[in-house]
């Protein structure tokens, strides 16, 4: 016989549930095999590339469908396997002896009606809704604009000491330090100092520059390149709040020991990414569902 309709799957697997405490997905399945006399053919049926079978996924609708009108509870296992009790309601839709346990059977009860009231992705208006999201992206973006702009605004108008702190945060959020050496650090770093990573990590010579209008010279750059064998250091981190300039660029890339350059564009970008001086105003977030979660449930 032809697979049978999810709706037409409802009832059975409620009669399942009422007639054992617990009901697994594999019972709910084998159950509805011998229902309906279903052949080898009708079990495996899939439909495109999907991996599970078009039985495994009616039986799962006609379970979340019947969960969400609270006719079942939805449990796991010791094992990590679903399971599904059957509920008062579900027990009451029984003695009702309704023949088909249908979309419209249960939207008489209230927990249904909410359950279907969840907005569904994708949404019926596709286009209004790629608009919507566009619409936040552009807010996102200029959002973001205007904190780096400003986060390096800040930074650059902060003192020696200041932007020794703010380069110390930094570091700290990076891995290198902790927030009791802060403000020991926070006067070192201007003039320059070994920062240790908590894990181990190769140790860094940093030499902070502050003041948002300069251009870094390759002639200051260059005691820190000594600096990084003198003091034993893997490589140099230059922090500044201004720029640098073509020369100290291309000086920073010779060999043996790379110095890494950050300006006053990239300083505003690590401090955003790591939420330093910024504060997060609203958050947006979108979700759809995850097919491999569910195939998982039922193939274990």
């Amino acid at each position: 016989m032809p697979l049978p309709r999810p709706q037409d799957i409802t009832l059975p697997v409620l009669e399942l549930c009422g007639a054992v405490p617990k009901a697994s997905l594999e019972m709910l399945e084998k159950h509805v095999v011998k229902t309906f006399s279903l052949t080898k053919h009708d079990i495996k049926e899939r439909l495109g590339v999907r991996r599970q079978t078009r039985l495994q996924e009616n039986i799962g609708w006609a379970c979340s469908q019947m969960a969400g009108a609270e006719l079942l509870e939805p449990a796991v296992s010791a094992s990590g396997e679903e399971e599904f009790r059957i509920t008062s309601d579900g027990l009451k839709a029984l003695d009702l002896g309704a023949e088909q346990i249908s979309t419209q059977f249960m939207s008489g009860y209230q927990a249904y009606r909410t359950f279907r009231s969840i907005p569904l992705w994708p949404p019926h208006n596709m286009k209004a809704e790629v608009k919507r999201i566009l619409d936040l992206d552009a807010v996102g973006a200029a959002s973001r604009a205007r904190a780096l702009e400003d986060l390096r605004s800040l930074a650059g108008g902060l003192g020696p000491d200041g932007f020794g702190r703010l380069v110390i945060k930094l570091a700290i959020a990076l891995g290198y330090g902790d927030d009791r050496l802060a403000e020991e650090n926070a006067s070192r770093v201007t003039e320059g100092t070994v920062l240790r990573h908590r894990l181990g990590a190769c140790p860094v010579y940093v030499k902070a520059f502050p003041g948002g209008g300069k251009e870094i010279q390759e002639q200051q750059c260059k005691p820190v390149e000594a600096q990084v064998d003198a003091q034993g250091a893997a490589m140099g981190l230059i922090v500044a709040a201004g720029t640098f300039s073509r020369k100290a660029i291309y000086s920073s890339r010779k060999p043996p020991k790379e110095t890494r350059l950050v300006d006053g564009d990239r300083l505003s970008r690590l401090l955003y990414r790591y939420s330093i001086g910024t504060l997060t105003r609203k958050t947006f977030e979108f979700k759809r569902e995850r097919d491999d979660f569910f195939s998982n449930l039922t193939l274990k």
